[in-house]
């Protein structure tokens, strides 16, 4: 609660708790306050557990946005895909798939950057999976819409208004909290202006969803222009993340003394973590080697130290 309170900042409970928490506003300003009134606690903190671990992963591979996007392989592929959707008649949506880590943060940013004045960027949350009020107010906060009416209705029709006018390229991330109303909703974006819509999502929640909403699912699939799952850590793209971490201290290596090290890495980042732990590895190695020479040694200090954070 501590880290989650720091992590705020000056950012209001309602909007840290809408971006980030999977409790409301209410329920995260009592846990502050000390008088949340559940007796047991531990399912409230197994979700801001969660949710705590989802922020720092963001803050790891995103590194203080001191990180470039980087043009890896598996960005690219996202990439290439939402460009696919554009222009298109019916199927303008894309649904991007991985495993936390996987790098669906570095691809959402990477969208950001190539298509800067026409990307909204969401969060899907607990809500969006019941409410179709809170899933409409999200996209609208993304497209800079400000407060919608409270009537559904009123507040579809706005939305819908707004983005047949101006159509957005719309990010949606978390997209493991969607139920059937935001799948709905999607359809209705889809169907009614030219917007385009990414989503992002772990696997197994998503395949989840759809064998709970069938029927939504199925129509969303018919306007669907690419599904992508990553799964793929690859040498090039760890070697390429190496050298903007460490940047001279692994350029001053040969090809062969890298490969190694790279191996090791891929290893690592499979059994756990992905591309997170491609990240910390580094950021480990350039604490110890502080831009000198990366000898074996720091390499697996680096890795021990990592794996003991995760375990």
């Amino acid at each position: 609660i501590t880290r989650l309170t720091e992590l705020q900042a000056t950012q209001s409970d309602r909007a840290f708790a809408r971006r980030w928490l999977s409790v409301s506003e209410t329920v995260w300003f009592r846990i502050k306050a000390g008088n949340y009134p559940a007796k047991d606690q531990s399912a409230v903190l197994g979700k801001l557990t969660l949710d705590l671990s989802r922020i720092e992963d963001q803050i790891i591979i995103t590194a203080g946005d001191e990180l470039e996007v980087l043009p890896l392989n598996h960005i690219q592929l996202g990439l290439a895909a939402v460009r696919s959707a554009f222009g298109q008649q019916r199927n303008r949506l894309v649904i991007i798939l991985a495993d936390t880590g996987g790098g669906k943060t570095s691809i959402a940013q990477a969208i950001q950057q190539e298509f800067p004045g026409g990307c909204a960027s969401a969060q899907a949350s607990e809500p969006w999976r019941s409410s179709y009020s809170s899933a409409l107010q999200s996209i609208a906060d993304a497209c800079k819409l400000g407060q919608l009416p409270a009537s559904a209705r009123k507040a579809e029709q706005a939305l819908l208004n707004y983005l047949k006018e101006s159509p957005r390229l719309i990010v949606i991330d978390e997209g493991n909290y969607f139920g059937a109303a935001s799948l709905n909703l999607v359809k209705l974006i889809l169907n009614l202006t030219k917007s385009t819509v990414v989503i992002l999502a772990l696997p197994i929640f998503w395949d989840g969803l759809i064998r709970t909403a069938r029927q939504e699912a199925q129509q969303l699939r018919n306007r669907t222009a690419a599904r992508i799952t990553l799964t793929e850590i690859d040498h090039d793209g760890v070697s390429m993340l190496l050298e903007s971490i460490l940047q001279s201290a692994w350029t001053a290596l040969s090809k062969s003394e890298q490969r190694p090290i790279t191996t090791a890495l891929v290893r690592e980042a499979k059994s756990f973590g992905l591309w997170n732990t491609i990240v910390s590895i580094a950021s480990e190695i350039k604490l110890e080697c502080a831009d000198g020479e990366i000898t074996q040694p720091i390499i697996d200090q680096a890795i021990k130290n990592v794996r003991a954070l995760r375990n």
